[in-house]
């Protein structure tokens, strides 16, 4: 066995590995941190969008799905049937089944006599 072959092996047994994933993670935001602090913790060095592009460059260059990473790490995007938007809910606590909030009537009076 070649070392290259060998070393793709490896490669695919760690993007198996949560704990591969959550390196990578961590070591963006290291990286990012590091950054944010030698610029004088100017505002536009986030560590945090620098490790979201790390992160991003890694999957875009390798070719690994998002949804990989995150299926990996624990947790994915939520998955919601009939919703298009990517927001989870819950259809007992819709819009229109939720209870009005209204103020009591000495809420509302006491209001209107420290106006």
């Amino acid at each position: 066995m070649t070392n290259v072959e060998t070393l793709y092996r490896i490669w695919v047994y760690l993007q198996t590995e949560p704990l591969f994933w959550l390196t990578i993670t961590i070591g963006a935001f290291l990286v990012g941190d590091y950054l944010y602090k030698k610029s004088n913790i100017n505002p536009l060095v986030n560590p945090i969008a620098i490790s979201i592009l790390i992160v991003s460059g890694i999957l875009l260059t390798f070719g690994i799905e998002y949804e990989r990473y995150c299926h990996r790490c624990g947790r994915g995007p939520p998955r919601v049937q009939g919703r298009t938007d990517g927001i989870a809910s819950d259809s007992s606590t819709s819009l229109s089944m939720r209870p009005a909030i209204t103020p009591s009537r000495t809420q509302s009076s006491a209001f209107h006599q420290s106006s």
